[in-house]
């Protein structure tokens, strides 16, 4: 029981600690591919998403990621 109720706790945690996937997929658009008011448009647009597009935009992210690492881009996500 105890074992069960620390996996529980961990996987919470890691879950908090990643935030949501679309936060993840706008933050990485943000800083790497769109402008300020594309920035702005996108955020209000995924903003509380529903499950099944938070995992649209988890193959989205990975998508892009793998692009821009075939492209040569390098991207820095800022922590805030």
């Amino acid at each position: 029981m105890r074992l069960i109720f620390a996996a529980s706790l961990f996987a919470l945690g890691v879950a908090c600690e990643l935030g949501e996937p679309c936060d993840r997929y706008v933050d990485y658009m943000c800083d790497c591919h769109v402008s300020a008011s594309e920035c702005d448009q996108l955020r209000a647009e995924l903003a509380g998403a529903d499950p099944d597009i938070q995992d649209q935009c988890a193959i989205d992210l990975s998508q892009q990621e793998a692009q821009d690492d075939d492209d040569g881009v390098v991207c820095e996500v800022s922590p805030f």
